[in-house]
């Protein structure tokens, strides 16, 4: 009996380089995709808590009187409404990068005067590069007023 002698045609690594085109395209760059996308929530997280935290404590410290209170001793704060208003500036002014980044981001603030202290919640709405979806990125904080 002889034995048979097959001569490849190349067609089996032609196949094997059209499968893994395929794989790379559907698992490969989606995956590296999400990666980005990963690495861009991380980020849009890290900059939503540090900008709601200067925020809520630049609030906090200018609502108080402390002229007035050492002076007089008595407890006065500004209006809610220049309190808000100076949260809102100091978040805004803190995240620089927000157009550029491709992301939207609020915060609401609210002076709480019998407690003493200004609480502050924020979110990010940031789109993915994989899809089209959008994540949304919450955070809150809370700052003490301080009259020394």
């Amino acid at each position: 009996m002889g034995s048979v002698v097959r001569h490849s045609s190349g067609e089996e690594g032609q196949a094997l380089l059209a499968w893994s085109a395929v794989l790379a395209f559907f698992v490969i760059v989606p995956l590296l995709a999400l990666v980005g996308d990963g690495s861009r929530i991380f980020f849009v997280r890290n900059r939503l808590q540090t900008a709601l935290d200067a925020a809520c404590e630049d609030a906090a410290w200018s609502a108080a009187d402390r002229a007035q209170f050492r002076e007089t001793g008595t407890v006065t704060f500004l209006p809610a409404g220049v309190v808000v208003g100076i949260a809102d500036a100091t978040f805004y002014t803190t995240l620089v990068e927000l157009g550029a980044a491709n992301y939207s981001a609020s915060i609401q603030s609210q002076p709480e005067f019998d407690n003493l202290r200004v609480f502050c919640s924020g979110q990010a709405v940031v789109p993915l590069l994989v899809a089209d979806y959008k994540v949304s990125i919450q955070a809150v904080t809370a700052s003490s007023i301080r009259f020394r």
